[in-house]
């Protein structure tokens, strides 16, 4: 249902979802960077504001609930990022489509943000 919907008409594209062979996870903790990371992806110029708006947004989601929130990322790619936290575990899922020349990008941040806790350096404009 989600995928059909979030991909119809789109060619060139995968959807990235909780089945994935790793997981499509992060840890809590590295959400920014995510947000940050894909952002780049897609050239777009995430800033505070979109920070504000997704740490308020996740709030009351849940994956065992199946309670997602949507947040769309505009660049030269539009991405519709839905986020849920995984109740008690400190990890963040996520769900989205992206161009398939971005595969190998994607999975190779997402490889990292799962095993290792990052800060940016502009962590400071996000409190």
């Amino acid at each position: 249902m989600f995928e059909s919907s979030l991909a119809e008409g789109i060619k060139d594209c995968i959807f990235i979802s909780m089945e994935a062979t790793k997981g499509n996870w992060i840890p809590e903790e590295n959400l920014l960077p995510f947000l940050l990371l894909l952002s780049r992806l897609v050239a777009y110029d995430f800033d505070p504001v979109d920070w504000k708006a997704i740490q308020h947004g996740i709030h009351d989601t849940s994956v065992d609930g199946n309670t997602w929130f949507s947040y769309i990322l505009p660049g030269n790619f539009d991405i519709d990022l839905r986020l849920a936290i995984e109740d008690g575990a400190g990890l963040v899922s996520f769900r989205l489509v992206l161009p398939e020349n971005l595969e190998n990008n994607f999975n190779f941040m997402v490889d990292i943000l799962q095993d290792f806790q990052l800060t940016p350096h502009t962590m400071n404009l996000y409190k």
